[in-house]
């Protein structure tokens, strides 16, 4: 699904999934792995090959934390295109810069092929990588952001009817927008401060005038690791791609990534955080929307332990938002169903494998069911790298 601008200016955000399933008793998944890159950290969904079977990029990372960022060349993404049962077949690697965390999919060039840009916290870049419509990519080029950038999303900020990105620089306390020229690149970046160390980004209209607005999420470290109550910085959009002052809103501590979506089912947009950048956290933060561009306090879910990445989707078909979440610490991935009024249950954990990080959803094996794929990759200590499907 795209988010679309309304009339005048029109123009569409990335391409973001809100997949349905068929109505199921219970929630059940059964895992296989694939074999990536090093340090798998993050996936993207989408039909790369234009067959009209889901596809996966994994993001892989190259990179190890300790005291310092210690890389071992350049990052890359990996493609492996479904059968349609289940079952993917690698298409190739594709070079990116240097410690990539993140990628989006979408069309920048408007040729009808999908297209990847990533996050790269290691050389502070995004790279671009246009499509081909068969699975394979052509070389990356790289734009210029703030310092250790960690997410990237796509969306038209300026209603000109072309893509532009957004990126949160962990290192600056900046978030940058990039606009696009439509054919695959983009202007030079303009950053608008935010509160202390972004990690993540999320796009929506939060206040209902029609332009798109950015949520980030914040660690809010001063003297780094030691870290205060984190945040959600609110900027809203012009319709110009210019954006207004941020506004932060409270958060569970060390929110490592941001998703949007409507929980309540009232036509305003919420947010969920997860907060598990250190392994010592175990929940995610609900902040629903008032429709004004301003957030109700946060409410807390507890999952399994440091959890990382969010990913939505109806997982038993009644018809309501529900999250899967990705927790590195406890090698598990927690579903919470929702129950259509903004509240969730409480948590079912699924074994996941060592470090699950990174999620994504689609219907990979086309039975009407929801299925997860979650990237395999500590952080910290480098274990055998895979992808994992549930």
């Amino acid at each position: 699904m795209s988010v679309v601008n309304p009339s005048p200016g029109g123009g569409t955000s990335n391409v973001v999934f809100f997949p349905i399933t068929n109505p199921t008793p219970s929630v059940h998944f059964a895992g296989s792995s694939l074999p990536t890159g090093n340090e798998p950290i993050q996936l993207a969904v989408g039909d790369f090959n234009s067959d009209g079977k889901l596809d996966l990029a994994v993001v892989n990372f190259n990179c190890t934390f300790s005291a310092l960022l210690t890389c071992n060349g350049f990052g890359s993404v990996s493609i492996f295109l479904g059968t349609g049962g289940g079952t993917f077949r690698e298409r190739g690697t594709f070079a990116v810069g240097l410690g990539p965390t993140y990628a989006v999919v979408d069309d920048f060039n408007r040729d009808g092929k999908l297209d990847l840009a990533t996050a790269n916290l290691g050389d502070n870049t995004v790279s671009v990588l246009l499509g081909n419509g068969d699975g394979t990519f052509r070389p990356a080029n790289a734009c210029t952001v703030g310092a250790s950038p960690t997410e990237v999303m796509t969306a038209d900020f300026n209603r000109d009817g072309k893509l532009d990105l957004a990126v949160n620089n962990l290192g600056s306390d900046t978030v940058s927008i990039l606009l696009g020229n439509g054919d695959g690149t983009f202007q030079s970046q303009v950053q608008y401060a935010t509160a202390s160390m972004p990690q993540g980004v999320a796009i929506g209209d939060y206040n209902g005038d029609g332009n798109i607005d950015l949520a980030v999420n914040d660690l809010n470290c001063v003297n780094f690791p030691a870290c205060g109550p984190g945040m959600v910085s609110i900027l809203l959009g012009s319709g110009d791609g210019t954006f207004q002052t941020h506004v932060e809103y409270p958060t569970g501590p060390s929110p490592d990534s941001v998703t949007v979506a409507d929980f309540n089912g009232d036509g305003i947009l919420d947010l969920v955080t997860a907060s598990g950048t250190y392994g010592t956290n175990n929940f995610v933060s609900v902040l629903l929307g008032n429709g004004d561009g301003t957030f109700q306090p946060n409410v807390n879910y507890t999952t399994g332990t440091a959890p990382a990445f969010v990913a939505l989707g109806d997982y038993n078909g009644d018809g309501k938002i529900d999250m899967a979440v990705a927790n590195e610490v406890s090698n598990t991935v927690s579903i919470l169903l929702g129950n259509g009024d903004g509240t969730f249950r409480p948590n079912i954990d699924f074994a996941a494998g060592t470090g699950a990080i990174g999620i994504a959803v689609g219907d990979f094996n086309g039975d009407g069911r929801l299925d997860l794929a979650v990237a395999i990759s500590p952080r910290r200590t480098r274990f055998s790298s895979s992808c994992k499907l549930l």
